[in-house]
């Protein structure tokens, strides 16, 4: 009896080793939705000439409906962006530079299970026009300052999307991007958009 038990004992043990290892190996995201539309209803661009605020639309693309998870690969464009109506000062999205590159950043949570999934946007581009004097500022992210677009993800479904980052200007002032938004829809108006390990 006490041999079986430490027989099963050492089985058991052994699953639970081979489940981890292949949770852990697992180099793939899958993405159901590869079309994606986050919509901002306030995005603040803040810095030295204050804070502008104001809804910002971004439509994107991805390759495929996998991701490797290799920071710093090129996975997508965002290939629509909008700006305004605004509350505080104006933006306005340098339309001649998109697309964007959309490369992958990293995920978060304890696999198998993702909570978060970050993406870098380079070329990002804006004319912020600051509220209080109505100077003008170019800001265009790179791979050095890139916004960073997080999915925030719960039990595989995206329930919201964050921008964040810092970008330098020519006007020698640094803008800092933040906004939430829960508005994150697939372009086919698929009712869920999923991220999962595979």
């Amino acid at each position: 009896m006490k041999r079986f038990r430490l027989l099963t004992l050492l089985l058991g043990a052994g699953l639970v080793l081979a489940i981890i290892d292949a949770s852990a190996s697992a180099g793939r995201l899958s993405v159901r939705g590869p079309r994606l539309k986050a919509q901002f209803t306030r995005l603040d661009i803040s810095g030295g000439f204050g804070t502008v605020e104001c809804s910002v639309t971004l439509e994107s693309s991805l390759h495929g409906r996998t991701i490797s998870k290799t920071p710093g690969s090129l996975i997508g464009y965002v290939h629509v962006a909008r700006a305004g109506p605004c509350s505080r000062g104006g933006a306005t999205v340098l339309e001649e530079t998109l697309p964007w590159h959309l490369q992958y950043e990293s995920f978060g949570g304890t696999l198998p299970i993702i909570h978060r999934e970050t993406k870098r946007i380079t070329g990002f581009a804006m004319r912020v026009r600051e509220p209080t004097f109505g100077t003008l500022c170019l800001f265009r992210s790179t791979a050095a300052q890139p916004v960073l677009s997080t999915y925030n993800v719960e039990t595989s479904v995206v329930i919201s999307a964050e921008l964040s980052g810092t970008i330098s200007s020519p006007c020698g002032l640094e803008a800092t991007v933040s906004g939430t938004t829960t508005n994150v829809t697939e372009e086919e108006f698929r009712p869920r958009i999923t991220i999962t390990l595979i």
